[in-house]
């Protein structure tokens, strides 16, 4: 029979996936459990943690605990809504008057901060003298957890103790200490004692600045202050964002996805800013780990910046003057014989450089400084005022709506790139067929830094070929016609064999199970000398290689090898690709890749043949490969 009706069903570490931080971190937890009693009314809060394992932790507090029924609302009931419930303000015990507070909970995720301990923990809440305690357990079934062994008693006061066996995730007392006092700004009516000892809530010696600003009706409460002055905890420097009093993931000097700060620098480690308000509270994630990534939040960190920036500037005001004029003063003589314009240039750099920079040391300043006069003697207008000068309007036309969509920046980088690729072409489409052609100096090289002829997903920095992979390859490579040679110095990324020259790379990835970086592929490009013919024997050669390197456990992980035989020709009867057991091998020609190549560059080398063909073929290697010059080539006699 088809029932009527079905309802949810959790499995047991429901409430672990889908509340990893607070069930997995205890600094999170105790903080969430902390807040807890902050929005309990709590004055005082008593946790008391073991020194080890299967030892029991407690947390007291003596805020306005709950009665049996308002505990079976609130515990019992999923994503709690704390602010439709029981409203914005904390409701103190009845003896605490003329009190305010800004209530931290939100979705009712706090409560389950004991589970970072155990599976299973005890809860005692007391109110209007009426006591209940029960047993809190993870469950499964029509219920993430249950409450067990409830009893009622008579109990004088208000309040409510959580206490467990320690059985995962072990507090470190000390740096509780330290991450408490961190957490929460000072409250002379909130006292926290951890193990008999109060833990000393920061007052803010040192305050150097205060500054209020409104974003978008968002009050922000700034200040500044020198770690010098109020011996405050490295935990403290960078900016940190206090809502309701309370700390909203950690100090850093990091505003969203940019960093304002070196925090190795001096300044950076002795101040710190504090962002207060009581506005964002809408804005902070669950947890309390950072903020929601929105449109609002951009303004305040602009805001942030921008005061942060000023409070800088007026620190490093004097010392801003003072190497500015260190600075024209060691390089006068330099600068005097530069144009006028020339030296506008210079004067607006250092201005812009040690504004931006304040910190900067004088020596490093004086290297930037020198190599920007060096570039200004050596500019000259003329070279360019002369070819402007020949631009025929339709030219000087074209130019000018270049420039109007494209920074001078970016299209030297675009064009560079696409130069050396076609250079690339060109060297090989040249060198490939030459007999007397030095594979070690040129052919091969020239290949091993272009893994993009191979396809367009090793047109990736991932790839990588480093010393520890070339060591690895050639010693398990080692007696199937591995050679040593001097070249290997000079070329470290190439290991040469008998017949041919191998080019190793690899590519690396977080393992999502493990949480490790293992090796998810292996290219072999093995290059093949001038005139070789590929074969069967050639590509069972390659397979053995790759086998070799498969079974060889010097990589862990169930990755690919791929494999390039690149030779003069391939045999016209012959299978030129194998794949076997996550292992691919394929044979091409010289030729084959720089028809490939063409295709992949849009035919450009076609359309710029005439400035290529003008090119001699050592300049083209030289400039490919970034080399000084190697000695004539016989073929370009």
């Amino acid at each position: 029979m088809v029932p009527t009706q079905m309802g949810l069903q959790f499995e047991e570490d429901f409430l672990y996936r889908n509340n990893r931080n607070i069930t997995s971190r205890y600094d999170i937890a105790l903080t969430e459990l902390i807040a807890n009693a902050w929005d309990a009314g709590a004055t005082k809060v008593n946790i008391t943690i073991p020194t080890d394992y299967h030892e029991e932790l407690i947390i007291e507090d003596d805020g306005t605990g709950m009665s049996l029924e308002e505990l079976r609302k609130r515990w019992l009931t999923l994503g709690y809504n704390r602010l439709k419930h029981q409203g914005l303000e904390v409701i103190f015990p009845e003896e605490i008057k003329d009190k305010k507070r800004i209530a931290y909970g939100h979705n009712g995720i706090g409560r389950h901060s004991m589970f970072c301990f155990n599976n299973n923990y005890q809860l005692e809440t007391w109110k209007n003298n009426q006591c209940t305690k029960c047993d809190v357990t993870l469950s499964e079934g029509d219920s993430a957890f249950k409450l067990t062994n409830i009893e009622e008693s008579q109990k004088f006061g208000h309040g409510t103790k959580l206490s467990v066996f320690v059985t995962q995730n072990l507090p470190n007392i000390d740096a509780c200490k330290q991450i408490l006092s961190a957490r929460y700004l000072y409250d002379p009516e909130f006292e926290i004692c951890i193990n008999g000892d109060i833990v000393q809530l920061d007052d803010h010696k040192g305050l150097i600045n205060k500054e209020t600003v409104e974003i978008d009706g968002i009050k922000l409460e700034m200040y500044v202050i020198n770690s010098n002055v109020s011996g405050s905890k490295s935990v403290y420097h960078g900016i940190a964002f206090w809502v309701g009093n309370r700390l909203v993931g950690s100090p850093s000097w990091e505003l969203g996805d940019r960093m304002i700060r070196d925090g190795r620098t001096r300044l950076a480690k002795t101040h710190t800013v504090i962002v207060k308000s009581d506005d964002l509270i809408d804005e902070v994630q669950p947890d309390w780990t950072g903020f929601y990534d929105s449109e609002l939040m951009k303004k305040v960190y602009d805001a942030v910046a921008e005061y942060v920036n000023k409070i800088i500037r007026q620190i490093f005001s004097s010392k801003i003057e003072e190497t500015k004029t260190e600075i024209v003063r060691a390089k006068r003589n330099d600068i005097e014989v530069l144009s006028p314009y020339s030296q506008y240039e210079i004067a607006n750099f250092v201005d812009n450089l040690v504004e931006s920079q304040p910190e900067i040391s004088q020596e490093n300043l004086n290297n930037a400084v020198g190599a920007l006069i060096n570039i200004e003697k050596s500019r000259s207008g003329k070279s360019l005022l002369e070819k402007l000068s020949s631009y025929s309007e339709e030219d000087i036309e074209s130019l000018n709506k270049l420039l109007d969509n494209w920074d001078i920046k970016d299209i030297l980088k675009t064009i560079d790139e696409i130069d050396n690729r076609i250079l690339v072409i060109e060297a090989i489409s040249r060198l490939c067929s030459q007999k007397d052609t030095d594979e070690l100096h040129t052919l091969h090289p020239l290949i091993a830094q272009a893994r993009w002829l191979f396809g367009p997903e090793y047109d990736s920095e991932m790839y990588v070929s480093n010393r520890t992979l070339k060591t690895i390859v050639r010693d398990v490579l080692k007696g199937k016609g591995y050679k040593e040679l001097l070249e290997e110095n000079r070329r470290p990324d190439l290991i040469f064999f008998d017949t041919s020259t191998i080019v190793p790379f690899y590519f690396e990835d977080f393992n999502e199970k493990t949480n490790l970086q293992e090796v998810k592929k292996i290219l072999i490009i093995e290059l093949k000398k001038g005139g070789y013919k590929i074969g069967e024997e050639e590509m069972n050669q390659a397979k053995s290689y790759a086998n070799a390197l498969k079974y060889s456990e010097s990589f862990i992980g169930d990755y690919k090898i791929i494999s390039y035989v690149v030779g003069d020709t391939v045999e016209s009867k012959m299978d030129s690709y194998i794949e076997s057991s996550n292992i691919y091998i394929t044979a091409c020609t010289y030729n084959q890749l720089v028809s490939t190549a063409n295709r992949r560059m849009f035919s450009l080398r076609k359309h710029l043949k005439e400035r290529y063909d003008n090119m001699e073929t050592e300049n083209i290697v030289n400039k490919v490969l970034k080399e000084p010059k190697q000695g004539t080539l016989e073929f370009d006699k």
